[in-house]
């Protein structure tokens, strides 16, 4: 059976399963139809390659019928000993019911590393260090209201980075359950 892997930790998949295949032609990544074509010419040959595969996506990425009607043909009549044939792409519910409906598929996840304020609480810290009101000023204004939280536990993950815990205060957890941009703006600029 063929699958579609997808989700946010595909690529890194991906890189994973080449360490331990081998890919016996180049990878498809920008599909049309003289790709595609070529695709189901490679698909539809017995290479000498133990543990080969092609790898094909981004599916949610076509925009064309055609491309996908070309594809769809090979899904559905896979010759025995071909390489295994390995679609993705980042969003299933994006890629057509006709090429859902006949492959399995994987989902992947990626746990996000860092907090998605992490640059921004990087370069707070610097203006702190820097007594740069303007930069600041100009880094806290971007906070939209709804994220003082995440932005200020991004801000305590860079301190812990930096090794700049003492540089925490209890008012910072303070600010994170009442989620109020005033009271971080004043907190940071009492540090300046």
């Amino acid at each position: 059976m063929i699958f579609i892997h997808h989700g946010t930790g595909v690529e890194a998949y991906l890189s994973e399963l080449l360490e331990t295949k081998k890919l016996v032609v180049p990878e498809y990544k920008n599909l049309n139809v003289a790709s595609v074509k070529d695709l189901v010419s490679n698909y539809s040959k017995v290479w000498p390659v133990r543990d080969g595969v092609i790898v094909a996506g981004a599916l949610d990425q076509v925009r064309s019928t055609e491309i996908l009607d070309i594809l769809l043909k090979s899904i559905e009549d896979p010759i025995p000993n071909a390489p295994e044939l390995i679609l993705w792409a980042y969003d299933l519910g994006s890629v057509p019911k006709t090429i859902r409906s006949r492959c399995g598929e994987k989902y992947h996840y990626q746990y996000e590393t860092q907090n998605v304020h992490y640059k921004d609480a990087e370069r707070l810290l610097k203006a702190l260090k820097d007594k740069d009101i303007l930069s600041l000023t100009l880094i806290l204004k971007n906070v939209p209201k709804s994220d003082v939280g995440a932005f200020i536990n991004g801000f305590m993950e860079v301190l812990l980075d930096h090794n700049l815990v003492g540089f925490y205060e209890d008012n910072l957890r303070d600010i994170v359950k009442t989620n109020s941009k005033a009271h971080m703006f004043s907190y940071f600029l009492e540090r300046v």
